[in-house]
């Protein structure tokens, strides 16, 4: 008899601990699809913001800084301007776009001046900042060498002709600016400068 009651003791416990994980078990499991259910409410919410949200645009009251940007000098200058029309509308991917394909083919004055690239630094409907950069490739270095004017090539260590040019011959601020060390673009600049200082 008292193995029977034993057993039943046995059972009983187990049936109720049974009861007691599966119990547990069914509201952890009721909790788990209701947070999903509010996570799935909350992302399609989400969804639905970010949906209405309209993509920022230039429009005719958008200011419009152009930089420019000397890579020689290390000098940045920055002019406010008109909006160009070809810009309204546009949305930033569309003004990147734009930039790239001007990168390809900048114009003839641009590529005068050592164009290098043409980026952006800031957008927004409020204001959109771009930046065009410039490197001149030089040839040539000038500097006075005991008040004449001597020639290196562009790495300022390889001679490439002493003058017998005086440099008090020269316009006080061209003076300065070759005894400061002067670079000349290419040869016809060279050309250019030898012809009206020499006599």
């Amino acid at each position: 008899m008292k193995k029977v009651t034993y057993s039943i003791g046995i059972l009983s416990f187990l049936l109720i601990m049974s009861l007691a994980y599966f119990a547990s078990y069914q509201i952890t499991l009721n909790r788990h699809n209701e947070s999903n259910t509010q996570t799935d409410m909350l992302s399609e919410s989400n969804l639905r913001a970010v949906d209405t949200i309209k993509d920022e645009i230039i429009t005719s009251e958008t200011k419009y800084i152009l930089e420019t940007y000397s890579i020689n000098t290390s000098e940045l200058t920055e002019e406010m301007q008109k909006v160009p029309v070809e810009f309204l509308g546009f949305t930033r991917d569309k003004l990147i776009a734009y930039l790239q394909s001007y990168d390809k083919n900048p114009t003839e004055e641009d590529l005068e001046k050592g164009f290098l690239n043409f980026s952006l630094v800031s957008f927004s409907n409020d204001t959109i900042v771009l930046r065009k950069t410039y490197e001149i490739l030089y040839s040539y270095f000038i500097i006075d060498n005991n008040g004449f004017i001597t020639i290196y090539k562009e790495d300022k260590k390889t001679l490439y002709e002493y003058t017998n040019i005086s440099i008090s011959i020269l316009p006080d601020a061209l003076r300065e600016e070759v005894q400061k060390g002067m670079f000349l673009k290419d040869d016809e600049a060279l050309y250019n400068f030898l012809e009206n200082y020499t006599s």
